[in-house]
């Protein structure tokens, strides 16, 4: 068997990889279909992310502000690959991106 192993790992030598794989995900929430939309419009342009999938929940929110009553419905969540050298740009373009000060990434 370890005869077998050690022929096929000098054919395929690409296959016995160890250490870090390069590659990291992002995930975070967005209010609404328009927000994740141009998120993930910016992200692409500037070749950020590899791929992204996006997540509806559906949620309804009701509060006040300024004695009027606001309605919210759906959140986002975005599923992002990407890789580790453009890992913080990414994160960096959504926080800029970002309505709410406070994102959940």
């Amino acid at each position: 068997m370890e005869k077998r192993k050690s022929q096929f790992k000098e054919k395929y030598e690409h296959v016995w990889m160890t250490g870090d794989t390069g590659i990291s995900m992002i995930q975070c929430h967005v209010p609404d279909h328009t927000t994740s939309d141009w998120v993930l419009e910016g992200l692409f342009y500037d070749n950020l992310i590899a791929d992204a999938e996006i997540i509806y929940h559906n949620i309804q929110r009701s509060y006040l502000v300024d004695g009027k009553v606001v309605f919210e419905s759906g959140d986002h969540e975005l599923l992002m690959t990407t890789s580790n050298e453009r890992l913080q740009d990414a994160v960096d373009f959504i926080i800029k991106r970002q309505p709410n000060s406070k994102i959940d990434i």
